[in-house]
């Protein structure tokens, strides 16, 4: 552990001292925990933007051609992130999100980092206007449940995910949707990511970016294999216009036919949580 003196100005060292309070912690504390969430967002974009000037489609391409298609071996597979929280109650807040992402009402998969021990993990991120997430506040759900299916459309298959977990204030069920192209690997990547790791964070926060609430839940379930499934079944279908086919899909199923789509959801228990102040 090394030491060092930074100087600020009057004002930034005001708002950091009011900061560190409002979230709980000391100033040593933000500091680090905003030191190592820049490093990382540096690294990962130096390291993005030089292998981005060194790439080739056509190499790649001709590469990808030799794969066999066949499933992975274990040694090939996406390691598993050990990401749980040890650190006692959470005192989260957001980076500064897209201002489209914040205008949304949805549940979204993104990459940061919660625990700089941990590194880089994908969190699922509920966005809602604060009156829809007031009953969330200081209040826990003891499961929450995941969904998924392939469906064919005119243009080509449609992969959806549904998540649902009940409102602790009603007790009905909340569902939220995400549907991706299966022949993209790109839009795949992140949820066999999510699969990889322990365990599941959830972050419930307003359309300005403020944290109502945050959970865990252990990963016990095998996404990676539902992930593995959309890509095996679709291998041989094409997506003519992905926009027309989730339009399709959109109108042909509700979310009620994708709920009765046989006995295939597994649930995942809650294991702790954690409020923010």
């Amino acid at each position: 552990m090394s030491t060092f003196s930074l100087r600020l100005p009057d004002s930034l060292h005001d708002e950091l001292r009011r900061l560190a309070k409002k979230e709980g912690i000391s100033i040593n504390q933000f500091v680090a925990s905003a030191v190592t969430e820049k490093i990382s967002a540096f690294r990962t974009s130096g390291s993005l933007g030089e292998r981005a000037t060194r790439g080739n489609r056509r190499d790649f391409e001709k590469v990808l051609s030799k794969i066999p298609d066949k499933m992975p071996s274990d040694i090939d597979r996406i390691p598993t992130l050990n990401n749980k929280w040890r650190w006692g109650s959470l005192q989260f807040k957001l980076p500064q999100m897209p201002p489209e992402l914040l205008a949304s009402s949805g549940i979204f998969p993104i990459s940061l980092v919660v625990d700089g021990n941990a590194g880089r993990e994908v969190v699922l991120l509920i966005v809602e206007p604060m009156d829809k997430l007031e009953e969330f506040k200081g209040r826990g759900t003891t499961e929450f449940v995941v969904k998924t299916g392939l469906v064919r459309t005119s243009f080509g298959p449609i992969g959806w995910f549904l998540f649902y977990f009940s409102d602790p204030g009603t007790g009905s069920r909340v569902v939220y949707e995400r549907v991706v192209n299966p022949k993209e690997p790109d839009q795949l990547l992140i949820y066999e990511c999510l699969a990889a790791q322990k365990y599941w964070h959830v972050i419930l926060a307003d359309d300005t970016g403020e944290v109502v609430n945050f959970f865990e839940f252990e990963n016990d379930y095998g996404l990676s294999d539902a992930v593995r499934q959309m890509e095996t079944v679709s291998s041989d279908m094409r997506v003519s216009d992905f926009n027309a086919a989730k339009s399709e899909y959109e109108d042909t199923y509700s979310i009620d036919d994708l709920l009765a789509f046989g006995p295939d959801d597994v649930r995942i228990r809650a294991v702790r949580m954690a409020r923010t102040g």
